[in-house]
């Protein structure tokens, strides 16, 4: 179950490892693709983004099993998440990790060109 406090895995390359949320952005729900607030928990030495920095993300990667129409049912081992600015521009210039296809009809698509591989 996703929820305030709840620690993702960031899945970029900007430098941070795990991050906590804060608030969720237009509505409720916590479900792939919603824009939340985090305060990053670890981060590396000499990056752009220090540790307990207020930072914008997108969840790219939940636990939570989620089917499809066709019956499909899609669910990952870890949250995870990637950082973006203001304007919604990613951080990081590579993706980790499996993207779900879904996000395609949220308009990232690119996002979904960075992935290494999408479900």
């Amino acid at each position: 179950m996703i929820q305030y406090l709840t620690v993702f895995k960031i899945a970029d390359n900007s430098g941070c490892k795990v991050a906590e949320c804060i608030k969720i952005y237009k509505g409720f729900k916590f479900e792939l693709g919603s824009l939340i607030l985090v305060n990053i928990k670890e981060a590396k030495h000499q990056k752009r983004i220090k540790k307990s920095a207020l930072v914008k993300a997108i969840i790219v990667r939940l636990r939570k099993k989620k089917s499809s129409f066709s019956g499909n049912c899609l669910s990952c081992s870890e949250n995870a998440i990637v950082l973006v600015n203001s304007k919604t521009e990613l951080f990081g210039s590579r993706i980790f990790g499996p993207i779900p296809n879904s996000l395609r009809k949220r308009a990232f698509a690119k996002l979904l060109s960075l992935a290494c591989s999408i479900i």
